[in-house]
């Protein structure tokens, strides 16, 4: 990797680990005929500060995309904060090239930390960190239980931002998101939810599980387990609660090789058992997935975007049910991990093919599919339904954890859902993961280096106060447009909760208003400036037509029922993004008194009641 005072200002002072790729050979710019890249390599000449749409707000970081680069620079070396050393190409030249400087987390707190924190490390990494910081196994292991809980992020400094969300272990971890689809099925209906296969969580439910696989057993066959050699649709497959790329996953047809449910024994597995899918959509007789790439900006409001691309993963082996097939990962799973050993064209497949070998981006199967007289606009659909429905699952989880977050700057989260289709093209969840890979090959290295760069302009980042005070000359000299130069505490201030109710009708009126409280100012505001940075990226969660799914959401929701609202609004009057501005510049973001609402309330609406009071003077 070239990295250098040319290439992001900064001083390179890190001691590089041998890369599993390198920028010469798959780098951002490289051609292959599988990156079908709507981007020409024509360079693009942007500024490092974009304003803001709104007047006396700072201006954000503008990241570069790989066919772009700046007019002029400035070496900000605001930290990036990591908790290992990282390998990464994609996110080094990101964030480097836009001004930010490696820097080891070396507190247990996040409360002194500025800039970024990229918070991707496993637990046994983060306790290793621990405790060489505190010197105290105990004191190592308190502090992991409370980043399991998310308490880690209630005391963050108001200027960091980390790519982490309070509660998404609701949906990140295996045995949650089913016991939280099996909640909202219960609820909603299996109209509404019956997106997530047949789930049992072992060893919870293992009798359960255990009454079901022998219900299914044929009743001529001499004892439980299945008969070699045939075909049958009761295969079941097992899966670690909390592990990744295919680790310890297995199939089943039979009862004798469920995990054991003694608990006394050191190698008990907490995993769960899922109805195998044993129909899965074909590609030239192999099973494949898709992984779509979900961010989620916020929670309360629940703000939540889809990629426009992503990747199909083959199974590099032909499809087969056959029992005597079933330890065969190389056929039932698609992690690339599994697959690349087993095929070493994996990636290129047949060079004079252009569908060949078992990784494609997203935009290549929609060519694929549509060409076969698929209907990709049906699927992509229903993707978009059950995806907002997935996040939806974990909603509840996630606004507890997050009351406390007392900033809407802080947190972010991407996502990767995995996505399979059926032999009716019917989409199942099989898995949400906390954190996705974003180390590239050859096929997706184009898009994942558009989609860091994308994902970074829509979270916003602001410099930190310290570092535009020592930059001061630089940025006014090159800016000197912008009033403000830093982060701004009072604009990402969380409200108090209200219990105001207001109908759709009355929320429009609101809305149109000159009259909108500073504080639903600010989520409009984030909201708008978060959209207006979208290119791939779809927002899923508001948007005009998602009214229904506040229904999933429960009570007390004014934030998501505003920004709802807003997306009406905004389709029948022009102007009203232009009133918002002007509400900014009238400094009502300033203004925190939020004692009293100043709705425009009907008549027979007003929640106030006067009271008549009486004042006796006693002499």
């Amino acid at each position: 990797i070239k990295l250098g005072s040319n290439t992001c200002g900064c001083n390179w002072n890190w001691k590089m680990m041998a890369l599993d790729i390198s920028f010469d050979k798959v780098g951002v710019e490289a051609t292959n005929k599988k990156q079908k890249s709507s981007n020409d390599n024509k360079e693009e000449i942007i500024s490092q500060l974009r304003p803001s749409l709104f007047p006396n707000v700072p201006p954000f970081i503008n990241f570069q995309a790989p066919n772009q680069r700046y007019d002029n620079f400035i070496s900000f070396d605001i930290p990036w904060n990591l908790w290992t050393v990282i390998s990464n190409p994609l996110l080094i030249q990101c964030m480097t090239r836009a001004g930010f400087r490696m820097k080891m987390v070396s507190e247990v707190s996040y409360s002194n930390l500025t800039g970024a924190i990229w918070d991707v490390v496993d637990s046994k990494t983060r306790f290793l960190r621990f405790l060489k910081i505190t010197k105290s196994p105990t004191e190592a292991f308190r502090l992991l239980a409370g980043v399991a809980n998310s308490k880690d992020l209630l005391k963050m400094n108001k200027e960091v931002k980390i790519n982490r969300l309070p509660g998404f272990t609701s949906i990140c971890r295996k045995d949650e998101l089913a016991r939280n689809h099996k909640i909202y099925r219960k609820k909603f209906g299996e109209n509404e939810f019956n997106f997530v296969p047949e789930t049992y969580v072992l060893p919870e439910n293992r009798s359960k599980l255990l009454q079901c696989m022998t219900r299914a057993q044929i009743p001529e066959a001499p004892n439980i387990r299945e008969i070699p050699g045939m075909n049958k649709p009761t295969q079941w497959i097992v899966k670690p609660t909390n592990q990744a790329r295919g680790e310890g996953i297995y199939l089943i047809d039979n009862i004798f090789d469920l995990p054991s449910d003694d608990e006394s024994r050191k190698d008990i597995t907490y995993a769960i058992a899922q109805k195998y899918i044993s129909n899965p959509y074909l590609i030239r007789g192999h099973k494949f997935d898709m992984r779509l790439y979900v961010l989620v900006t916020s929670v309360d409001p629940l703000m939540v975007y889809i990629y426009g691309d992503g990747l199909a993963r083959f199974a590099t082996e032909p499809y087969s049910t056959d029992s005597l097939d079933i330890r065969n990962n190389c056929i039932h799973l698609t992690n690339a991990t599994i697959n690349k050993e087993n095929n070493e064209s994996y990636l290129d497949g047949d060079q004079e093919d252009e569908f060949s070998g078992f990784l494609w981006t997203l935009s290549m199967l929609k060519e694929y599919l549509t060409m076969a007289g698929v209907d990709w606009n049906n699927i992509w659909s229903q993707i978009q339904d059950i995806v907002r429905k997935t996040i939806i699952l974990g909603y509840s989880s996630m606004r507890v954890e997050g009351e406390e977050v007392t900033s809407s700057y802080n947190c972010y989260k991407l996502l990767g859902l995995d996505i399979m289709l059926d032999s009716d093209l019917k989409p199942w969840v099989l898995e949400v993961n906390t954190d996705p890979s974003l180390c590239a090959d050859p096929v997706d290295a184009n898009l994942k280096a558009n989609m860091i760069a994308e994902m970074f302009n829509i979270v916003g980042f602001h410099i930190p106060q310290e570092i535009a005070r020592k930059n001061k000359s630089d940025i006014i000299s090159q800016y000197p447009e912008f009033a403000e130069l830093s982060y701004d505490m009072k604009v990402y201030e969380k409200p108090a909760k209200k219990a105001v109710n207001l109908t759709d009708e009355e929320m429009s009126e609101y809305l149109e208003s000159d009259h909108i409280e500073a504080s639903d100012i600010h989520l409009l505001m984030k909201a708008e400036e978060e959209l207006s940075q979208t290119k791939e990226f779809t927002r899923l969660l508001p948007n005009n037509s998602t009214s229904r799914y506040l229904q999933f959401l429960g009570k007390d929701i004014h934030a998501d029922r505003l920004l709802d609202m807003w997306e009406k609004v905004k389709q029948r009057k022009d102007n009203c993004l232009e009133n918002l501005k002007h509400s900014f510049a009238r400094n009502m973001h300033c203004d925190r008194d939020n004692q009293m609402p100043r709705m425009k309330m009907p008549a027979n609406k007003n929640p106030y009641t006067p009271v008549k009071v009486v004042f006796v003077v006693v002499i």
